[in-house]
């Protein structure tokens, strides 16, 4: 699931956006990372190191080559009496519109074999939010805006039609991800996994 309101699902569409940092919280494995020598990506799990042995692992959300739908509500793929069939929880099949569905105005509850973009991870690591780099901010879906005098970096609104501007890639990083998180996630710091993916159909 991708923001809408910034407009990142459709960033994630156009291939603009290959990159997305998620808050895993792992208490123990955060207080081992913070003084590593290294962490690594090792088969769906990140790892640290000290003095060259392992002293710590964090199991990912997702791993290096998984395929994984795009979320969208049915209200933007589909007609209102498009019909499904489905096994409800209590393993009968049901036959309903989509409009009738909560899915159809909620892309929470969308079943993910109806979604016709999908990523594949191809990139995962972990770091402080606040240590996120010029070219992952472009990842992240920041552009850029070149005057020839100074440049200017922005993301969109879509509530407001409009863009919000900052003088660097991590100052306009930093101003998406406060509307998203509200302010903590990068006020704190916290640590994220950071996974790039690439579109595929």
């Amino acid at each position: 699931m991708f923001n809408d309101r910034y407009g990142l699902t459709n960033a994630v569409i156009g291939m603009r956006k290959t990159q997305t940092r998620r808050v895993e919280p792992d208490t123990p494995f955060e207080n081992v990372a913070e003084h590593a020598d290294s962490l690594e990506y090792e088969d769906g799990y990140i790892v640290a190191y000290s003095d060259g042995k392992e002293v710590g692992r964090h199991k990912c959300n997702y791993k290096v080559g998984e395929v994984v739908a795009v979320a969208q509500r049915y209200s933007e793929l589909y007609p209102p009496e498009h019909t499904i069939t489905f096994r409800n929880a209590n393993g009968i099949n049901i036959k309903a519109r989509l409009d009738q569905l909560d899915g159809w105005r909620n892309k929470m509850y969308v079943l993910s074999d109806l979604m016709p973009y999908r990523i594949r991870i191809t990139g995962v690591k972990a770091e402080r939010i606040q240590d996120i780099s010029v070219d992952d901010c472009f990842k992240e879906g920041i552009m850029m805006e070149d005057d020839g005098i100074s440049p200017s970096y922005y993301f969109l609104d879509c509530e407001h039609n409009g863009f919000v501007y900052g003088r660097t890639p991590q100052e306009s990083f930093q101003s998406l991800i406060n509307r998203i998180s509200g302010g903590h996630l990068w006020n704190n710091n916290e640590w994220v996994i950071a996974y790039e993916f690439q579109l595929v159909m």
